[in-house]
């Protein structure tokens, strides 16, 4: 479709970015993709986890589909076995899939793709980033990390209840925490991005612009993307039905039915202000969660200055 919208929103963790996809599937005639490199990083064939002391990556159940090699480059569909998802494989299809469509939309994590950046869609994408103060991020970030710890040896057969108090989040391998604590990788991104003529001017949202002025910052994200907005992007059903028709790995969509750190995202209707909290009920920063604020905070501070307001 020679006038076809494509945007992808590369973001930090825990930034509400899974509710912003929900958001955009109300654009009519769109496709969303979900967390598509995640799924190259973490389960597919090149998946750079496999096994450490904390998290062990179970393999996905055998998948029957009668779909062909050309059908699942187009649209590899909900669940999809992340066997497919090489990083080759991903790049083409972010070229090529869905031309029917007037608007593709891929929400990613943007340290996914680090050292991977060959792996980019060479060309016809709108780049977007949403940040989030890291204060924000690594509290809750810690939450999901340990979640997933607990999850996985479950799965694995060799049950262990880990608690935050025992993780030194800092100390993760950088399979599954970059050195840059995300916020480095993200410019990185960003500025790589820039320089390649990949977009030459990239959007930036702030989370918390976003979750505090939703009319204010979505209309003029969708503008300066040439988006069409309106007032009905700002609330949607409760639940995950509207996952069933997004492109998301069988892994992924488990994740978002399932785990505690997406229940805002299936009980959710709307971008959430959050409630103010007194300086007594706000949660304790940890020696390792203030190291790895500290280390994010320039680049968050460099995107941060470049923001849509």
């Amino acid at each position: 479709m020679a006038d076809q919208i494509k945007v992808i929103l590369w973001a930090c963790p825990r930034t509400v970015s899974s509710a912003f996809l929900k958001c955009m599937d109300k654009l009519p005639d769109s496709k969303m993709l979900f967390e598509m490199y995640s799924t190259a990083r973490f389960f597919g064939p090149e998946r750079q986890i496999v096994s450490n002391n904390n998290m062990e990556m179970p393999p996905e159940p055998e998948v029957i589909t009668e779909k062909t090699p050309e059908e699942l480059q187009k649209d590899p569909g909900s669940g999809f076995h992340s066997s497919i998802c090489t990083y080759k494989w991903l790049k083409h299809h972010m070229e090529t899939g869905y031309p029917d469509k007037k608007i593709i939309f891929a929400k990613e994590i943007s340290f996914c793709p680090d050292g991977k950046f060959e792996y980019l869609p060479d060309s016809g994408y709108r780049h977007a980033f949403l940040i989030r103060n890291p204060a924000k991020v690594f509290p809750s970030w810690k939450k999901l990390v340990v979640e997933m710890m607990n999850l996985m040896s479950v799965q694995s057969d060799n049950k262990t209840n880990i608690s935050l108090d025992e993780v030194e989040f800092d100390q993760q391998p950088p399979e599954i925490l970059p050195p840059g604590g995300s916020f480095k990788e993200t410019y990185d991104l960003y500025s790589y991005v820039k320089e390649k003529g990949l977009d030459p001017d990239p959007v930036i949202l702030d989370a918390d612009d976003l979750v505090n002025d939703p009319a204010t910052i979505l209309s003029g994200f969708c503008k300066t993307l040439g988006i069409p907005y309106s007032d009905e992007l700002l609330s949607w059903d409760a639940g995950v039905d509207v996952v069933k028709d997004w492109t998301v790995s069988q892994t992924l969509n488990n994740i978002i039915n399932d785990s505690d750190g997406f229940k805002n995202f299936r009980n959710g209707t709307c971008f959430m202000k959050p409630q103010v909290q007194s300086q007594e009920s706000k949660p304790e920063v940890t020696a390792d969660l203030q190291r790895l604020i500290d280390i994010a905070l320039p680049y968050y501070t460099k995107m941060y200055d470049n923001r849509i307001q």
